[in-house]
Parts: structure tokens; sequence; C-alpha cells
């Protein structure tokens, strides 16, 4: 995603969010789930304190904008490419 970084600081679009992100969009508990195996420790457990919030947020205008589309379908497909 560094390269729509790039692509924001050669851009006038100083002024403007854009959202960095891929198209597929993950609960919290996946994410950190994935992170856990990936690194040989347990996955988190259900309960406990309150999770986290969840919000979605989408990439269209980064893409109209920049004219950027994400290297990787989602989240896994990068973390496998590192």
């Amino acid at each position: 995603m560094a390269d729509a970084v790039v692509l924001a600081a050669e851009s006038d679009v100083s002024q403007m969010a854009l959202n960095i992100v891929d198209d597929h969009p993950v609960r919290w508990r996946e994410l950190l789930g994935h992170v856990a195996t990936w690194h040989g420790a347990a996955a988190p457990q259900p309960g406990g304190a309150p999770g986290l919030p969840g919000f979605r947020v989408g990439n269209g205008r980064a893409r109209e904008v920049l004219g950027w589309a994400p290297r990787y379908a989602d989240y896994r497909s990068g973390w496998r490419a590192a």
C-alpha cells in the first residue's frame, strides 16, 4: 500500500482523506486470530472485555483520484507475500 502513499504525495490531494484498504473487510477477531496463528500463538478467545468497535471503509475515492488499486486481494495474500 506504500504505492498509494507515493501516489498521494505526488498528487494534489493534500486536503482530501483517502482510505487505503483492500476490497475485503475483516472482523477484528479474524484478523487478530490470523496474526496470532502466523506467529505461533493461540488465537484470542471469545469473551472478556468488550470488543473493538466495528467499522468498514471503502477505497473508491483512492481508486478514482489516484488511479490506485490494491496490489493484493486481501490482507492474507499480502501477508503471505511479505
